[in-house]
């Protein structure tokens, strides 16, 4: 408790004390948050037919083809999967060279659990990540420019396999993320990458960073 915000304090305190628990607390969380019940395996047990049209209202259900960009720089796990439901996102690539993290529940074997738990595809590729032997000294000795045009022009030819593997998985599932660490996308490998397969006209979707 020591270390939450007093709001958030506040909020679970409120919560402790009003007896909720179990279905009544998730009907709860539902009825106050419906944009994230899209993916609920469970809304049929707990609401009637015409409650779930009501709930279906702050879906959504956009299937236009679009490949995001998204960093969990900042992002509670709980908030992460909330931000990929919200854009009605299929799956989830994961283009981080190694796949681990301090911040809970974001190291691969976690992450790739809750993405799936979501709903969602979850795809490592790594050979798309930059190696942290690149990455030393990044924002001191090693600029970001360099690094990024170092990427492009040195690793990124030689990922053949791994493009193709990335392209497939955008075809089939029309609304992929890629996911990596960095909130702005300007200051990550990630922006590099798709402005890469766009300039090779091999990614022909649009791109949007969220």
């Amino acid at each position: 408790m020591k270390e939450l915000d007093p709001s958030d304090k506040k909020v679970l305190l409120e919560l402790k004390t009003s007896g909720l628990r179990g279905d009544r607390l998730i009907m709860k969380t539902y009825l106050e948050n419906p944009q994230f019940t899209v993916r609920s395996v469970i809304l049929e047990r707990l609401f009637d037919i015409e409650e779930i049209k009501q709930l279906q209202f702050a879906w959504n259900t956009d299937k236009t083809p679009f490949v995001f960009t998204v960093g969990y720089e900042g992002l509670t796990i709980d908030s992460f999967l909330n931000k990929l439901i919200a854009y009605n996102i299929m799956a989830v690539v994961d283009v981080r060279n190694n796949p681990q993290s301090m911040k809970y529940g974001f190291s691969k074997k976690s992450f790739s659990d809750y993405i799936e738990k979501a709903g969602m595809k979850y795809t490592h590729i790594p050979e798309l990540g930059i190696p942290s032997v690149m990455r030393k000294g990044l924002g001191k000795d090693v600029l970001y420019e360099d690094l990024f045009q170092k990427y492009e022009n040195d690793l990124l030819p030689n990922q053949e396999q791994a493009k193709m593997r990335l392209l497939a998985l955008i075809s089939k599932y029309q609304r992929i993320a890629l996911v990596c660490f960095e909130a702005d996308h300007h200051y990550c490998h990630r922006n590099t990458l798709v402005e890469y397969l766009q300039k090779k006209r091999v990614l022909t979707k649009p791109v949007k960073h969220i």
